[in-house]
């Protein structure tokens, strides 16, 4: 049980350190709106940030579920069902501020040239972004999967 609590413990703390850096970037996105040089965007432009910025509060809005359903749902309970849904949580949020990633790194490079490289910037953050945050821990599980026999798997 001691190995459950301590899995569930890091997937909270995890899901802290996202709600930080979701209001870092949802914050920067506020800035930006408000800001002078937000009206010399071009209207797709502003658009696209203003799609990101609500896809970013959705993923934040989603990281607020693992607290709730823990007090609500589990009254503080560690339980295996409990770390799943917190997984879970964390894996549907993140795709937003991946989303939202991408989009402010290409609006940064929009600024300062227009033409391909913008658009090439944003996708290529936004893909790095899912390789590490999925793709990268989809083939980390496979491996340590492959690694421990079947009878000592939690």
């Amino acid at each position: 049980m001691a190995r459950l609590q301590q899995k569930i413990e890091n997937a909270l703390n995890e899901g802290r350190i996202l709600v930080l850096g979701g209001q870092v970037l949802i914050g920067s996105a506020y800035r930006s709106a408000s800001s002078p040089g937000f009206a010399r965007l071009s209207q797709s432009v502003q658009n696209l940030r203003l799609i990101s910025l609500l896809l970013m509060l959705l993923g934040l809005g989603i990281l607020l579920i693992s607290p709730t359903y823990h007090r609500i749902v589990e009254n503080g309970e560690n339980t295996r069902n409990l770390h799943s849904v917190v997984t879970r949580v964390l894996e549907l949020a993140l795709f937003p501020f991946a989303i939202g990633l991408g989009v402010d790194v290409y609006t940064a490079f929009w600024v300062m040239r227009r033409g391909w490289i913008d658009v090439f910037v944003g996708l290529l953050t936004f893909i790095l972004a899912i390789g590490l945050w999925y793709i990268f821990g989809i083939f980390r599980r496979e491996v340590c999967q492959r690694k421990t026999p079947t009878n000592q798997r939690h």
